[in-house]
């Protein structure tokens, strides 16, 4: 389980959160503060076509984040006229091909995926609050489509965060959420947008299941818990070394799991385009 610190850590991460005018060094960059020039801070490049077929387009391209990270994302765009936008946060020292799957599912839903992959250079200092901001100021370039924000594991905070800094967001989804800190129930104590998530059984890989207290302090949230599935199947795809890390629960069923796992997924992002939270999650 991931250790809280002391109050004065908690102390930090509340400035830190609160007041963004208060800047934090990371890297030798000052963390982004002004909320009002994300939607102009940086305008998005028209992506390159890296695939085009009949069930979706996937573009690629880099971009100059507020936060000073060159930022490479990928645009899974519907055939048809998009019904909004996602933006998708891979885990903790993960990257964007382990949530790929889902985003061409989303994409095929008519819904255009956003996907990023992080800088991983400098400190942890503020990382969190930098990257929601970045993802924030990413959705904001990238034109007024309603936008939901869906994070795997840490990435699951960046997208909690960002769905609380983007007063246009239509929400938030987790996928089995690890709250570092505690920074996430925090957070969600006042999130105005609605909260959407699912979780695994309790393991090491997702800090005991930590980031179910955020869905217990958020006023408008929903958790849909798998007890079969363990951390790896949240991602599509996984890999051998998540599997190393994270040993399977009883009555685990990778394939099963991950397919009730992205179609519940795709179906949250749905309910909160749509604002029709009576039906998520679906049916087993």
């Amino acid at each position: 389980m991931i250790a809280r610190r002391g109050p004065d850590f908690a102390a930090m991460i509340a400035r830190l959160y609160g007041h963004l005018s208060r800047h934090c060094r990371a890297g030798g960059r000052w963390l982004t503060a002004a909320l009002a020039g994300l939607g102009v801070a940086c305008a998005a490049p028209v992506p390159r076509i890296e695939r085009n077929d009949a069930e979706l387009t996937v573009a690629v391209a880099r971009w100059d984040a507020p936060s000073g990270c060159r930022l490479t994302y990928r645009h899974y765009l519907p055939v048809g006229p998009p019904r909004g936008q996602a933006l998708l946060a891979p885990g903790w020292l993960r990257a964007a091909h382990h949530l790929d799957g889902l985003a061409r599912a989303l994409a095929r839903a008519g819904i255009t995926a956003v996907m990023l992959d992080w800088c991983r250079a400098g400190a942890w200092c503020g990382r969190a609050v930098r990257e929601a901001q970045d993802m924030v100021a990413l959705a904001r370039a990238l034109g007024p489509a309603p936008t939901v924000y869906l994070g795997h594991s840490a990435g699951g905070l960046r997208a909690v965060l960002a769905a609380d800094l983007d007063p246009r967001a239509r929400g938030a989804v987790t996928l089995d959420l690890v709250d570092r800190q505690g920074l996430g129930w925090r957070v969600a104590r006042t999130l105005a947008p609605p909260l959407l998530g699912m979780a695994g059984a309790p393991s090491r890989c997702n800090a005991n299941a930590n980031g179910a207290t955020v869905f217990t302090f958020a006023p408008r949230a929903r958790l849909y818990t798998i007890s079969t599935a363990r951390h790896c199947d949240f991602e599509t795809p996984s890999d051998g070394w998540c599997a190393a890390l994270c040993p399977p629960p009883p009555g685990h069923n990778e394939h099963e799991n991950r397919a009730r796992i992205v179609t519940a997924a795709v179906a949250a992002v749905v309910a909160l385009l749509t604002q029709h939270l009576e039906h998520w999650p679906p049916p087993e």
